[in-house]
C-alpha cells in the first residue's frame, strides 16, 4: 500500500473521529418547556359569550413556541387551562439547545394571538414578565449533527469528507 493511500486513510479516519466527537459532545436538546404564572400575574382570560360559551371556555389557550434561525416552531397548545400550576409542553422533535434563541408564550385566540411573554433559554430556569419557565434538557445525536452542520467548521468538514469519499471511490475503482 502506498504511503499516500495510508496518509489519506489516516486523515479520513481522523476527520471522522474528530467530527464524531464534536457531534456527540454538542447533542444537548431542549426537551420540555414548563410555564407557571408568577405570583403577581393573572391568567389572560377569554371573553365569555352568553349562550355560546361553556363554563371553562374563558380559560386561556396557552401555546408555546421556540425560535431557531429566525423561524418560530410550535411546541403545542394547552386548551382552556390555567397556568397557576405548572403546565408542561413536551417537544417531540427536540432542537439543539445551542440553536434555540428564545421561547415565547402565546394566548391562542380564534381571531388574533397575543404574545404574553418571551425569554431566552440560557439556563434550566427563566423568569419573564408574566411567567416562570423551566426547561428540561435531553440529548440526541441528531441535535449534535444539526449543530455541527450549522457551523462553518462543520460545513467545511462535511465538504472535505464528501471529497475524501469521492477520491477514495476513484482510487478503488482506478
Amino acid at each position: 500500500m502506498s504511503s499516500f493511500r495510508k496518509i489519506s486513510y489516516f486523515a479520513f479516519g481522523s476527520l471522522l473521529a474528530i467530527s464524531g466527537a464534536m457531534i456527540v459532545f454538542n447533542g444537548k436538546t431542549l426537551a420540555r418547556v414548563s410555564i407557571k404564572l408568577k405570583p403577581d400575574a393573572e391568567d389572560h382570560l377569554d371573553k365569555r359569550i352568553p349562550l355560546i360559551s361553556k363554563p371553562g371556555d374563558e380559560l386561556p389557550d396557552y401555546s408555546i413556541q421556540y425560535l431557531v434561525e429566525n423561524t418560530w416552531h410550535n411546541i403545542g397548545t394547552k386548551h382552556n387551562q390555567s397556568a397557576t400550576q405548572w403546565l408542561h409542553f413536551q417537544i417531540s422533535d427536540q432542537p439543539n439547545l445551542d440553536l434555540v434563541q428564545s421561547v415565547r408564550v402565546i394566548e391562542d385566540d380564534r381571531t388574533e394571538d397575543d404574545i404574553l411573554d418571551e425569554v431566552s433559554v440560557l439556563e434550566m430556569n427563566g423568569t419573564g414578565t408574566m411567567f416562570e419557565f423551566e426547561f428540561e434538557h435531553g440529548y440526541t445525536v441528531k441535535a449534535g449533527l444539526d449543530w455541527f452542520a450549522s457551523t462553518a467548521l462543520g460545513k467545511a468538514v462535511l465538504g472535505a469528507i464528501s471529497l475524501a469519499v469521492f477520491f477514495l471511490l476513484i482510487s478503488v475503482i482506478g
